[in-house]
């Protein structure tokens, strides 16, 4: 059986189309965040990246590996080495919630999931940090 051939990768990513950023464009416009992506903490980058994927899935297009960083970088949310230190911490942040809700499921410990658990868990953590944005602020009583 042949070997299978080695394919290059190039060191320099393609930027994404167009239609990428004004996706992102639309999805902080509509999630009330505007077009500051720079300023976007990691929770509200994490929303828009969450939209763009539903949007880019309806339209049928694959994703490239690496997107995310491609798009923050060309939309001006990051450098590619501050786009991975972010995506890093909201992971690190996402794994600490969902430590928090894999008890309120009555699933026991996070480590000893199975894919399905897992999914459940994965779920209702998007929901919870989707449920931060809508809460309205709290202002101290004067």
């Amino acid at each position: 059986m042949p070997d299978a051939p080695v394919v290059p990768v190039p060191a320099e990513k393609p930027d994404l189309l167009r239609e990428w950023i004004e996706v992102a464009e639309l999805a902080a416009h509509n999630l009330g965040l505007g077009k500051r992506f720079a300023e976007l903490s990691p929770e509200h980058w994490q929303l828009v990246l969450a939209s763009v994927t539903d949007r880019i899935r309806l339209r049928g297009a694959s994703f490239p590996l690496g997107w995310r960083h491609t798009l923050a970088r060309q939309v001006g949310h990051a450098t590619e080495e501050e786009a991975i230190a972010r995506i890093i911490a909201l992971q690190a942040k996402q794994e600490e919630i969902a430590t928090q809700v894999v008890p309120e499921l009555g699933l026991g410990e996070l480590a000893a999931r199975d894919p399905a658990d897992r999914a459940m868990v994965d779920q209702q953590t998007s929901k919870t940090i989707e449920g931060c944005m809508t809460l309205p602020p709290v202002f101290p009583r004067s």
